[in-house]
């Protein structure tokens, strides 16, 4: 690019402007196809402080042009110089491009200041700077396309052995195929370099080579389908004010205690073992170490009261079964995992990502520090296997999906709440009462110390929004009702 002196500059701090006029010998050579780019640099001491270039086509160079740039008050009133050249599509503008390494994994950030036609990334790895470099990403990186300010992305490369230093190369592609190379960049895997934090609001895009820890070296079995060949495909939700029909399959309401349709209100005071279910029935069930494990075990309709002792492992329901299963440390996660219209005994171990459901099947799925849970997240009818990693916001969910969303602080709240019988991943941010449904709507109801309880509360099919006040017993129901039940001791027992 041939560069012209700048006349005067900065008529004020921290401002340059230059002004262009279409019938000027700049603009005689330029093609009449093509799209250019109008750069500056001021001197600045010993080289050249470079301002980002501004893009300009020949539409918008078909009248007298003012184009300025901010710069910090110490370059005003330099001398400088600015010229034209003809605009690189091909070109993303990288304002930054960076890999720490970690425990088991290199984290690689970069950052665009600008994408014009972009279709997406890939990334490259080698195990030195001059090395063969080898494609690390499965699939293009899909990306914003066309955006003037660029944006944020993150990869994370499993793929890694502690204690080696990699490489890596990143090459942007537009819808031409044409594509350029950055880097590379380097970092080294070392096993005391902390965990890794972020959050996914930050990013553009995250994307990672190997979604969750690998099981152990042994076999495993995988978890079969149940999904039986004769019954429907759920038909598509009815807009309201048309009724929502019922499922076609056996759904579980784990707080429905009377078989009426309707979750109920329900608290387990772990000191005396009493459960206290408002309006139906209260019994003593339990003691103070054990976790409410409440279910539909026998397929009635109704949910049982049960409880899982983690001491010794006993899985105790009420008037129906006594049976062992599982050790200390580990976390109940009771689901119908075959469809059969009937809870089954399960548990996830976190310190190896066991999932183990009595009588059914054995997994690997997750980690330390997951959140583990269970729901019918594609509608066919039986439990899916869960988890949620605190760390990240990912959710994934086993044989289906995986999706970030929400921060570290938030709890996962999924309930059916749109009636189309998929539950809905949700959080509820307890320091502003935040709730956000995934790509449905948010509210506010709540505060920080507040338990969210969601449930269907009316028997209209729908999860309603509601939370438990631990302080004074408060429960809230939104656009429902509010009523006092329970102490500061008393645990809901919804789901």
């Amino acid at each position: 690019m041939k560069k012209r002196r700048i006349i005067q500059v900065g008529l004020m701090a921290g401002l340059l402007m230059l002004s262009l006029h279409p019938t000027s010998s700049l603009w005689a050579a330029r093609k009449t196809s093509a799209d250019y780019t109008v750069e500056a640099d001021v001197l600045a001491g010993s080289g050249d402080w470079g301002i980002a270039g501004v893009y300009y086509n020949n539409s918008t160079l078909a009248q007298t042009t003012s184009i300025s740039w901010q710069t910090s008050a110490d370059y005003a009133n330099r001398q400088g110089y600015w010229g034209i050249s003809q605009y690189n599509p091909t070109v993303v503008r990288l304002k930054e491009f960076t890999a720490q390494g970690f425990d088991g994994m290199v984290a690689i950030n970069w950052e665009t200041g600008a994408e014009i036609d972009n279709l997406g990334f890939h990334l490259y790895r080698a195990e030195s700077a001059a090395g063969s470099y080898t494609r690390i990403t499965d699939r293009l990186i899909l990306v914003l396309g066309a955006h003037p300010t660029g944006g944020r992305y993150l990869f994370l490369d499993h793929r890694v052995d502690n204690g080696k230093t990699y490489y890596y190369k990143l090459e942007d592609i537009d819808f031409t195929g044409a594509s350029k190379l950055h880097g590379p960049v380097e970092a080294i895997v070392v096993a005391d370099g902390g965990e890794f934090s972020y959050d996914s609001a930050d990013y553009a895009m995250i994307v990672e080579n190997n979604e969750l820890p690998s099981p152990p070296p042994f076999s495993t079995p995988k978890m079969p389908c149940f999904t039986p060949a004769q019954i429907p495909t759920p038909p598509a939700p009815l807009p309201t004010p048309f009724p929502i029909p019922h499922s076609p399959f056996p759904i579980i309401d784990f707080a429905d205690y009377n078989g009426d349709g309707t979750s109920d209100i329900a608290v387990f005071l772990p000191s005396s073992g009493l459960w206290a279910v408002r309006g139906i029935t209260r019994c003593y069930f339990g003691a103070e170490e054990d976790i409410p494990a409440n279910g539909d075990y026998n397929g009635d309709g109704t949910a049982d009261i049960a409880v899982f002792r983690g001491s010794d492992g006993l899985w105790a329901v009420r008037h129906y079964t006594r049976t062992y299963f599982g050790t200390a440390g580990d976390i109940p996660v009771p689901a119908d995992y075959d469809g059969d219209g009937k809870t089954e005994i399960a548990l996830f171990r976190s310190r190896s990502g066991l999932w183990a459901i009595r009588e059914l099947t054995r997994c690997y799925f997750g980690g330390k520090d997951d959140l583990a849970g269970s729901g019918d997240y594609n509608g066919d009818g039986t439990g899916d296997i869960v988890i949620r990693r605190i760390s990240s916001g990912l959710w994934a969910i086993r044989q289906q999906s995986r999706f970030y969303f929400g921060r570290a602080d938030d709890i996962p709240v999924p309930s059916d709440y749109d009636g189309d019988w998929t539950d809905d991943p949700a959080i509820f941010r307890p320091g502003s009462g935040l709730w956000a449904i995934r790509n449905k709507s948010q509210c506010y109801l709540g505060e920080a110390d507040d338990i969210p309880v969601p449930a269907d509360y009316d028997g209209d099919g729908r999860g309603d929004i509601g939370v438990f006040r631990k302080r004074n017993g408060l429960w809230a129901i939104r656009d429902l009702s509010r009523c006092y039940f329970g102490t500061r001791e008393s645990q809901p027992v919804v789901k």
